[in-house]
């Protein structure tokens, strides 16, 4: 038999659905007492009752084993504090992308910069790491500790301004140029520059002639200043100035009246951009 309300088929003795309760026989009175009530409970009923807290019972199994599972691999990962003592500066940069706020503790912060002074040291001694080194510095640029972002934001814009430099001659050797010496006292003007244009770029363009001024002295009028504002490389700083040098009175790739030179940077984490500042002199 089939029954009418659930669908469930079933045995023609029966005098009710075993799967849903629903009354199948025209009399149900003489029905029950004509039909054998524990064969009912004893085969159909018991068995569906078996057969559901068998399920019951895989399902339990099945839930407690993934909890069991996700358990072990919590406990397996080890804590912040152990994978910061374990890893290397690369990576380390991969953990303060990561954990931004976790990292800008007191407790990690030496451990932090020792790794920015390793990845320094890496490009000082493989140049052809450069790329990786810088990528890695970006990225321990993204924790909020203020003293290690800093120090991070301070190599990447000096390790971008010697490239730029390299770059800059690269560019003048071909040409047949002569090769423009980096200047120490240039390149602490550049800085204070820098300094100004990040505490106040509202002013900074009134500011620049004083204190390029108060810095060289005599040599003041000879300098010669660019800046390069919202380049991703040194690269795009070389192509941004050659888009636009018909504006600049004189092209320091070209010339040979400019000898040396002082470049400051600066990198803001957050657009993952520089600004260039370069001074000449003849």
């Amino acid at each position: 038999m089939i029954c009418p309300a659930c669908g469930n088929e079933f045995s023609d003795e029966m005098p009710i659905c075993p799967y849903c309760q629903t009354p199948v026989a025209e009399n149900l009175t003489e029905a029950w007492e004509d039909y054998d009530y524990d064969s009912f409970y004893s085969v159909d009923t018991r068995q569906l009752r078996k057969n559901h807290k068998i399920v019951f019972l895989i399902v339990l199994l099945f839930v407690l084993a993934l909890t069991l599972l996700a358990l072990f691999f919590q406990l397996q990962k080890p804590s912040l504090a152990t994978q910061i003592r374990r890893a290397d500066a690369t990576e380390l940069a991969a953990i303060c992308m990561e954990y931004p706020e976790e990292t800008a503790k007191d407790t990690y912060t030496q451990t932090l910069l020792n790794a920015i002074a390793d990845l320094q040291q890496t490009y000082t001694m493989h140049n052809d790491q450069e790329s990786e080194v810088l990528e890695s510095l970006q990225k321990m640029a993204a924790t909020k500790n203020v003293m290690v972002r800093e120090r991070a934001c301070d190599v990447v814009s000096e390790m971008e301004s010697d490239r730029l430099l390299q770059e800059i001659n690269r560019v003048r050797t071909q040409r047949q140029k002569r090769i423009l010496t980096s200047d120490d006292t240039l390149k602490e003007t550049a800085l204070l520059l820098a300094d100004t244009y990040q505490e106040s770029p509202d002013t900074y363009e009134a500011e620049a002639p004083h204190i390029v001024k108060d810095n060289m002295t005599d040599s003041a009028d000879q300098v010669y200043h660019v800046m390069l504002m919202h380049c991703n490389t040194y690269d795009d700083a070389i192509t941004q100035y050659n888009e636009e040098k018909k504006e600049i009175s004189v092209n320091f790739l070209t010339t040979q009246d400019y000898t040396r030179i002082g470049i400051a940077s600066i990198y803001d984490p957050t657009a993952k951009q520089f600004a260039f500042i370069l001074l000449l002199l003849p």
